[in-house]
């Protein structure tokens, strides 16, 4: 029962110090000051253009990916690659890496 403690001041502190990661990237900084903060324009994080968001929005209402995350769900695989090997070479690839152990189990 001596961890519990432990634990909860741990994660107490870390929850505290979460937000301050965040301000990193941020233009105002809180200071000590009569403001109570200042401003360092080298911080901005330059923005994504208009037009390449609106391309990107396009493209996932396309291939399915926006309705996919609105609802939280995984987006939907992209068409696998068409394979140039015939069954029996697959086969005997299969035979290859068993008999080599290479195969984890529940793969064969």
């Amino acid at each position: 029962m001596t961890r519990s403690p432990t634990v909860f001041l741990l994660a107490t502190m870390s929850a505290a110090l979460l937000p301050f990661s965040a301000s990193a990237s941020n233009t105002l900084h809180s200071a000590p000051t009569e403001t109570g903060y200042t401003v360092h324009p080298q911080h901005a994080v330059e923005a994504t253009p208009r037009a390449q968001v609106l391309s990107e929005l396009n493209t996932a209402r396309k291939d399915g990916t926006l309705v996919a995350m609105q609802w939280g769900l995984v987006a939907p695989a992209q068409e696998a690659a068409k394979s140039t090997l015939t069954r029996e070479q697959v086969r005997e690839e299969a035979a290859r890496a068993a008999k080599a152990n290479l195969l984890r189990y529940g793969d064969h």
